[in-house]
């Protein structure tokens, strides 16, 4: 008799469930909106979006029904649609065939872009949010670089318009709307250099802040004669988090002979590893509510060196709009941020040798500055380890004891279909061997579209000719030891591209778990294989896909190589690695700020 499976392994739908019954009759709906959006008069358009068409319409458009791989039915839907919207002139619009479009397609699969100002001002600001909406899964390949080229001219366009004529009430008031809810995260999963898409996003936030009375620029007066460097360190919050881990060795082992540390909270968590990062510093303090009493206290703070230890090249939060501004007379981002931030008055980006291109000034408006080593490094603080919460073993999984396991932690966001079919060629010619993954973190999101993702993974699945049996996916981990005891399932660790894993990979390293990555040319393609080159594990350091097949597939075949990695590894982890040495990372910030500092011509 087979074990019950756990309840942590996501089943499927039964060709009962009514899941898949509710979707395909609300694509049918859909497509019957769209097709009625189509033929309705134009004069009487206005009117039927104002009334109970409009709201079920909005209801479509926001259930997530955009995310899931498209039917035949749908596809063959689309195709008409393109060929009709491709007619239209970005100063033309044809409002029915628009509307149909925002119900079925991203903003990036539009023939053209419309111009703001020949649209009504009762489709304004919904086509705006429509315009800023990216997917919450790519689900072909190539459909994530094709968003970040959507991205870009969207961008320029918002920034040339919005610069030049922010005088003016409707194009400030776009600005606003675009500086509220603007959403860059589907930029971060390809290799461009984003740069310039990224500066001009803040001149963007920057103009729009400015016009409605924002101080952003500051200039300190005279600085007091004192024998330290006044640091401050600004994050949302000092709870648990991947930024919290990350930014406390910057900060943990700083020589107070020469540095001041003060940290600045937006709130209170009253955890006890907020109160252990706390008594690290000099001085610790909550930030009133609203923009302006924020500004007021980090200016009278007189900081010398600010470090943003937060997110701000992510979603526009509340730090992102602190850090537009003159907060100290050196201001510093750092990994926290994946790519530059484009701001003008954050004057450097601090990083690691390891985790750079050659070429990684040209990724950054920054002045780029790096420690001798990975750009990651994280501390833990006094964080007692958490108790399992699960029993996860093989046989309860039906995998087979000879079976070879391959397992990913890699985020949800992070899979694109370039990943997935790079999976699904190391299953297919690794016989009988399992999949596991892990997707759901909860410091990513509450909400991920699983029925979509589960879909899209057993339609490649599929493809490929592979028993769905053979993929395994979990929900979400209840905590880090719940997170190991699923990597005991693996034989080999699968790393995500082209978007790395560094947090994420911290876990099997633990544990001895060879792990696959891939290098790509910008930062945020780089946090993996920086991690590995800085333990000399360039056997599994890939350059391509192939590589990273190829690497995969020895692993599982070569049971000697596999034991020699992880003898390496666990000697390596042993020795304690530089992304885990937090005494070697806070001389190495330290040196950092120095030149910083002295760079700056405040220091002499």
């Amino acid at each position: 008799m087979n074990p019950r499976p756990p309840e942590a392994l996501y089943q499927g739908f039964s060709t009962q469930s009514a899941v898949p019954k509710v979707t395909d009759a609300l694509a049918v709906a859909r497509r019957e909106m769209a097709a009625q959006w189509l033929a309705m008069p134009t004069a009487d358009i206005a009117h039927h979006y104002a009334e109970r068409f409009g709201h079920l319409h909005r209801q479509i458009s926001g259930s997530g029904l955009r995310d899931g791989v498209p039917s035949d039915a749908d596809r063959a839907f689309i195709a008409g649609l393109k060929t009709a919207l491709s007619s239209d002139t970005p100063r033309q619009v044809s409002l029915g065939k628009l509307l149909a479009a925002m119900l079925l397609l991203f903003p990036h699969e539009l023939p053209q872009r419309y111009e703001l100002d020949a649209l009504p001002a009762w489709l304004l600001a919904d086509y705006m949010a429509f315009s800023l909406t990216g997917p919450t899964m790519f689900r072909e390949v190539g459909e994530a670089d094709a968003y970040c080229d959507y991205a870009a001219r969207w961008t320029g366009y918002l920034h040339d318009k919005v610069l030049a004529n922010i005088g003016n009430e409707f194009w400030r008031n776009i600005g606003l709307f675009f500086t509220q809810n603007a959403n860059f995260i589907p930029l971060y999963f390809n290799t461009r250099n984003v740069r310039e898409l990224y500066q001009q996003r803040a001149a963007i936030m920057e103009a729009t802040l400015r016009a409605v009375g924002a101080q952003l620029d500051h200039k300190f007066g005279t600085r007091p004669q004192r024998d330290r460097i006044r640091v401050g360190i600004l994050a949302d919050h000092y709870a648990p988090q991947t930024e919290t881990f990350a930014t406390l060795p910057v900060y943990h082992h700083l020589d107070r002979k020469k540095f001041e540390v003060r940290l600045f909270a937006l709130r209170l968590t009253n955890h006890r590893l907020e109160q252990f990062c706390a008594r690290q510093a000099d001085q610790f303090a909550v930030l009133p509510a609203g923009v302006g009493p924020r500004l007021q206290m980090l200016r009278a703070a007189d900081l010398d060196l600010i470090l943003i230890g937060t997110n701000t090249t992510a979603v526009t939060n509340d730090t992102a709009v602190l850090a537009l501004h003159r907060l100290a007379r050196v201001q510093v981002a750092s990994v926290c941020s994946c790519t530059t931030t484009g701001m003008r008055n954050v004057d450097y980006y601090l990083s690691g040798r390891l985790s750079e291109p050659q070429v990684a000034q040209a990724h950054y408006i920054e002045k780029l500055v790096v420690v001798d080593g990975p750009a990651h490094c994280y501390d833990f603080g006094d964080e007692l380890p958490p108790a399992s919460t699960e029993t996860m073993n093989r046989a309860a999984l039906g995998i087979g004891g000879e079976a070879i396991v391959f397992v990913s932690g890699a985020n949800f966001y992070k899979i694109l279909p370039e990943l997935e079919e790079a999976w699904m060629l190391i299953l297919a010619a690794v016989p009988e061997s399992r999949l596991v993954l892990y997707p759901f973190n909860v410091n990513w999101s509450n909400a991920y579209p699983v029925d979509a993702f589960l879909e899209r993974l057993n339609a490649a699945m599929a493809r490929h000719g592979l028993e769905p049996g053979r993929l395994l996916v979990l929900r979400a981990a209840p905590n880090r030891a719940d997170v190991l005891g699923r990597l005991r399932l693996g034989d080999v660790y699968l790393d995500s591209f082209p978007f790395g894993g560094a947090t994420s990979l911290l876990d099997p390293l633990e544990l001895g778990l060879p792990a696959v990555v891939m290098e790509g040319e910008p930062f945020r393609a780089r946090v993996g294989s920086a991690l590995l080159r800085d333990m000399e594990l360039e056997e599994l350091i890939a350059k391509d896909r192939d590589g990273y097949v190829a690497a995969a597939v020895k692993l599982a075949s070569d049971k000697d190589f596999r034991i020699r990695m992880r003898e390496k590894i666990a000697g390596r982890m042993k020795a304690v690695p530089k992304f885990l040495d937090s005494k070697w990372f806070g001389e190495q910030a330290g040196l950092a700020f120095e030149r910083m500092w002295k760079k700056s011509g405040h220091g002499g």
